[in-house]
């Protein structure tokens, strides 16, 4: 209360000359009961007179209890007579249908009307359609225009902490709600702000399907659709490479549906094709060789591993020997050699090594013949051979191979310089790897038929070429070492 209204009231008084109290003492107060009992303590701290509701115009519709009785306006019977307390309001709560003259006593018990037609109050936010607000508990609570649906106002019936009030878009959804995360592709509005991140259109691979749908938006070759290849990838984004048989069985790298043969990682495209009668590039052929890794003669090698295909006893690993063929394709044809050895008087001979050795020698008159199976290559032959009677000494060789080949002892064999040496110091002499070079060339002393040997050991060819040799020293020393390398094709 302003203190201009207390001298207005005080003039009030003095004209009408009635109700009020000594004017002449100013009592100050903190509330009503520093005050005479017809007083009360006004808002400027003085005592002033209990003055009743429209003494002043426009008190019976300015919103205020201004008498201090707990009523207000129109609800206050001291405004009975105010014009705008006029009309059909019954003060029930039911709303009027005259312009200016209602005070609703709707459920939120204030009595300022808005003075709108046919309408209840404006100040909670009524839609001021005049339909609601009937004092029976079904008002309009949520500030919508014609509305009263009878609910609970700030029910949240999704216990997500928010109301339709509060902006919750989906109040039977607790997963959504305003604040809540937007989910990426979930097809629901989560934080209620009217857009999903499902619409924004992002094409990351430009294939035509944003990254909600594509299930690879970072390579254009899958999305929904696509035709399924063989490459491991869902392709058509079906959740899984479909093509069929996208795995990799036997570990190669390549996948069952691009591997001929998943079950051996010696078979799959690219590969190197090997000599096993095998696809192993997987080009639909074997294809090692010309012949393509048949086995034409049926002996269990195929064309590429085997020398001869057409003969069958010629095949790797045959333990059966042909002579002057490479019959187990080691790549060594396989000669059976004839050796006649003879010496006078006795002798031992040796071939590729000096332990063991082959046998002995055979005297000057019969010899000895020796049938043996060697390789092509370097070989060795050796003879120790000694004279009993320590008179003369003199050795002689004859060998041949099938293909007329022959060899014989003349001026180009060499002879141990120190027979009477320890072993130890021509070890190995018997071996094609031998180093002879400090020993000397032997004595070639004549072909068969020269003295004192007349015709050939018995064992010989009669015309062989071959010659008694022997070496330089005194016919006193009884024992000689005598060695030849040589060659078979």
């Amino acid at each position: 209360m302003k203190f201009g209204k207390l001298w207005m009231l005080l003039l009030a008084c003095l004209l009408l000359v009635v109700g009020c109290s000594d004017l002449g003492a100013i009592i100050q107060c903190t509330d009503d009961e520093d005050c005479a009992a017809l007083d009360i303590c006004s808002e400027d701290g003085l005592c002033i007179p209990l003055e009743a509701e429209g003494l002043i115009a426009g008190e019976c519709g300015d919103g205020a209890d201004n008498d201090g009785d707990g009523l207000f306006d129109c609800e206050d019977p001291d405004c009975a007579g105010a014009p705008n307390c006029q009309g059909d309001d019954d003060d029930t709560g039911d709303d009027d249908d005259t312009t200016g003259d209602d005070d609703d006593d709707d459920d939120d018990a204030v009595g300022d009307d808005d003075d709108s037609a046919d309408d209840d109050d404006d100040v909670l936010g009524d839609d001021d359609s005049g339909d609601d607000d009937d004092d029976s508990g079904d008002d309009d609570d949520d500030n919508s225009a014609g509305d009263d649906d009878s609910s609970t106002s700030g029910t949240d019936s999704d216990g997500d902490g928010a109301t339709v009030e509060d902006g919750d878009c989906d109040d039977n959804d607790p997963n959504q709600s305003p604040g809540f995360p937007e989910i990426l592709c979930n097809g629901i509005d989560d934080d209620c702000d009217g857009t999903t991140v499902d619409n924004l259109g992002i094409d990351g691979d430009f294939d035509g399907f944003n990254s909600c749908t594509d299930c690879d938006d970072g390579d254009g070759a899958n999305f929904p659709g696509n035709t399924e290849i063989c490459d491991g990838i869902d392709n058509n984004c079906s959740g899984e490479p479909d093509y069929g048989g996208e795995v990799d069985v036997d570990g190669d790298g390549t996948l069952s549906c691009a591997d001929c043969d998943d079950g051996n990682p010696s078979n799959f495209p690219g590969n190197t094709e090997l000599c096993d009668g095998q696809d192993n590039d997987c080009d639909s052929v074997t294809f090692a060789d010309s012949a393509g890794e048949v086995d034409g003669d049926s002996d269990g090698h195929p064309s590429c591993d085997d020398c001869d295909d057409g003969d069958p006893t010629i095949h790797p690993g045959n333990s059966a020997q042909v002579d002057g063929i490479d019959s187990d394709c080691d790549g060594a044809r396989d000669w059976l050699v004839t050796f006649h050895v003879a010496v006078d008087d006795a002798g031992e001979f040796c071939l590729d090594q000096d332990d063991p050795i082959i046998g002995p020698t055979g005297g000057w008159t019969t010899g000895s013949q020796y049938d043996l199976w060697l390789e092509s290559g370097s070989h060795a032959i050796g003879i120790k051979g000694w004279d009993l009677g320590q008179v003369i000494s003199a050795a002689i060789v004859h060998f041949e191979i099938s293909n007329g080949s022959t060899w014989v002892s003349d001026a180009s064999w060499r002879y141990d310089p120190t027979p009477a040496a320890a072993d130890s110091t021509r070890e190995g002499w018997c071996e094609a790897s031998f180093d002879d070079s400090s020993w000397d060339l032997v004595l070639d002393i004549g072909p068969i038929g020269i003295a004192p040997w007349a015709a050939a050991p018995s064992s010989f060819p009669e015309d062989s070429p071959a010659h008694w040799i022997w070496d330089h020293f005194p016919v006193s020393l009884n024992t000689q070492y005598f060695r030849k390398e040589f060659e078979l094709p």
